[in-house]
């Protein structure tokens, strides 16, 4: 398949790039797994141009990646790791999770650290330097810098709004 060379206009693969080129110019350590997944997904998007995607249920290997994210959202995890979990191909991986969450597998990890996060701020008086450490940021100021940008308010703020202070 890599010995042939081709070019053709897709937004879909257009888009992925753009996303790339998004994860490189804000780093973090999702990146990693962000960059690789949304690469793999552009090189099946690309070899499957001409073909028609088949129909078909959710895989049986799919809850048990879910499962894994969920459990272990706070470590470095890679695609790799995954489709191991999976018994597939990365690439498959990072394909089918899109068609079946709507996102990519790095995406998906940020909301299942950013809503731990959340759900923490709310419930317990845990420092917010602690609930950062805990759920796999590099620091307060990474984490506060995500939650700003996934909710609208830093980590402080909304803390002191969902348990009636104003901030």
């Amino acid at each position: 398949m890599l010995e042939e060379v081709g070019c053709f206009d897709d937004w879909g693969v257009a888009a992925l790039g753009r996303r790339v080129v998004a994860e490189i110019g804000s780093p973090d350590d999702v990146s990693g797994i962000a960059i690789e997944g949304l690469v793999l997904e552009m090189l099946a998007h690309a070899a499957r141009k001409r073909r028609r995607p088949q129909a078909g249920g959710t895989p049986a290997w799919f809850p048990r990646v879910r499962e894994r994210l969920h459990a272990e959202f706070a470590r470095p995890l890679r695609l790799a790791d995954l489709a191991d979990t999976a018994g597939v191909h990365p690439m498959h991986l990072a394909r089918a999770f899109r068609v079946r969450t709507g996102m990519s597998v790095g995406t998906y990890l940020r909301r299942l650290r950013l809503d731990w996060c959340a759900d923490r701020l709310v419930t317990t008086r845990i420092p917010l330097a602690e609930i950062a450490l805990r759920a796999g940021f590099a620091d307060q100021s990474h984490f506060t810098r995500s939650f700003r940008r996934y909710t609208g308010s830093t980590p402080r703020a909304y803390r002191a709004t969902r348990n009636g202070r104003a901030h």
